[in-house]
């Protein structure tokens, strides 16, 4: 957030990032990335017979609207902030 504003009002942004904001967004982004991760932890799985041990991510979802679900959460809002932001 802190980039935005220095690139959006290179000359300062006096006023425009306050303490107060600051303790709104920071814990907000971490739930939000933690909410939009919460698919990917509950379809990784732990492979242990093969060597070395490792992590795979399943892609096939019990229902379609999973799969439609995390894609949009996933890519197509983080894409559209980015673009908002930067717009």
């Amino acid at each position: 957030m802190e980039r935005y504003y220095a690139v959006v009002y290179p000359l300062g942004n006096k006023g425009k990032l306050t303490i107060r904001k600051l303790k709104l967004i920071i814990p907000g982004s971490w739930i939000l990335a933690v909410i939009i991760n919460i698919p990917e932890f509950i379809k990784q799985d732990f492979v242990e017979e093969q060597n070395p041990n490792y992590c795979i991510y399943d892609y096939d979802w019990p229902q379609k609207w999973m799969e439609k679900s995390f894609l949009l959460a996933g890519i197509c809002i983080p894409m559209l902030c980015f673009t908002l932001m930067m717009g």
